[in-house]
């Protein structure tokens, strides 16, 4: 069976553990045509530091033919989100508040076919702070391309964030197996 691990690394998870405790100034970017969406790219800003999404295509061979699947990255550069105000494209719901909790959403697929395990996709698609009255998440907009989502809900468990089930569907001796993880990065849920 394939394995394709398609998670952040150490270096981008360290950048967004940093930010428990600060104070969330925005989120924006200049390709963000709507305050839920942004193509390729954006930021979010804290008292202290920036935070730049992206979503780089990676073509995969694991289904017998190469496709193209968005890979989530994050990293930490010195500006960036003062661009987005700049162009008008800023978005600052929540500024102010502390960040009490990081969580990463890490997705896998187990395809089996004919009872025989063929691959298992495993990826990270978001990332959910909590604020002290809601959760904003920035996840991967779909499977197919570069988009971003920016979903914001008074609580975890209210965010409507899709799922690999949506891209992927069982036939007659190919069945898809999904779960989710919700990974805690930083911070106590229940102060939350």
């Amino acid at each position: 069976m394939k394995r394709i691990l398609q998670c952040l690394p150490p270096s981008s998870t360290d950048a967004l553990v940093a930010n428990l405790g600060q104070r969330w100034t925005g989120i924006g970017g200049t390709k963000m045509p709507q305050p839920n969406f942004s193509w390729t790219e954006l930021f979010v800003a804290t008292e202290s530091s920036n935070l730049r999404f992206f979503v780089e295509m990676i073509p995969r061979n694991f289904e017998g033919e190469s496709t193209e699947y968005p890979e989530l990255k994050v990293e930490s550069p010195p500006a960036g989100f003062i661009t987005a105000v700049a162009a008008g494209k800023a978005y600052f719901q929540g500024r102010g508040e502390k960040i009490r909790a990081i969580w990463l959403l890490r997705d896998s697929v187990r395809c089996t076919e004919a009872s025989t395990a063929q691959f298992e996709f495993v990826v990270d698609v978001g990332v959910v702070f909590q604020l002290e009255t809601d959760c904003v998440a920035v996840t991967v907009a779909s499977f197919v391309s570069d988009g971003l989502s920016v979903l914001r809900a008074d609580c975890r468990e209210n965010l409507e964030i899709a799922r690999l089930e949506d891209f992927w569907q069982s036939e007659l001796t190919i069945r898809y197996d999904y779960s989710r993880q919700w990974i805690l990065l930083a911070g106590n849920p229940e102060d939350a």
